[in-house]
Order: C-alpha cells, then sequence, then structure tokens
C-alpha cells in the first residue's frame, strides 16, 4: 500500500507594524548610591568607571589628560571609581581616575 502524505497549506499572517516608541523625561531612574527613585533632570551623573546613574557620591569630571577627548568634555566618575587622593577628597567638581593618576 502506498499512503499519500497530506500536505497542509502555510498561512500567511500579517502583523501591522507597532507605534515607534515615545520618550519623554519623566523617566524615573534609581540612583545607584542611595538607591532612591528619582527624574532624568535630578540624575547627576552617569559614571565612567562602573556605568550606574548618580545623584550624589561624586567626586566630579577628571581633569587628567587621558579623559578629555578634542572638544573638551570630560568624563564624570562617582566617589568610588577614583582614587583616595587629598586632591580628590578637597576638591568637589574636578577629580582625577586611576586611569589618569601617576602616583608620585
Amino acid at each position: 500500500m502506498c499512503f499519500k502524505q497530506k500536505q497542509t497549506k502555510k498561512i500567511n499572517k500579517v502583523y501591522p507594524t507597532p507605534p515607534p516608541p515615545t520618550f519623554t523625561v519623566d523617566e524615573i531612574i534609581e540612583c545607584y548610591f542611595c538607591k532612591y527613585d528619582y527624574n532624568l533632570s535630578q540624575i547627576k551623573i552617569h559614571c565612567a568607571g562602573c556605568d550606574q546613574f548618580f545623584h550624589c557620591n561624586i567626586a566630579g569630571k577628571c581633569i587628567g589628560n587621558l579623559c578629555k577627548n578634542g572638544n573638551g568634555h570630560q568624563l564624570s566618575w562617582c566617589k568610588s571609581c577614583v582614587p583616595k587622593t587629598e586632591f580628590n577628597l578637597s576638591n568637589n567638581n574636578k577629580c582625577i581616575c586611576y586611569d589618569c593618576f601617576t602616583p608620585t
């Protein structure tokens, strides 16, 4: 006996395209240090060392040569990602990161 296989017809389904996502500044982000939620406008830095968002525990912008690019932008760092030197402890807006730090 010869058996004939039954062929099923493939049904093509057409799905509508989803609407594009909308982005607003109402997004809430958790500060990595204090673990509280803040609006996007209240988050102050994105740390270049640990890639976390901070609104507190900020060391500042590195003034070393390795962290500067051609148009004067400086990387921001949290206090956990910079060496514990007198310069980093005394300056609130400027710091030296481990990449730019050369011990004397």
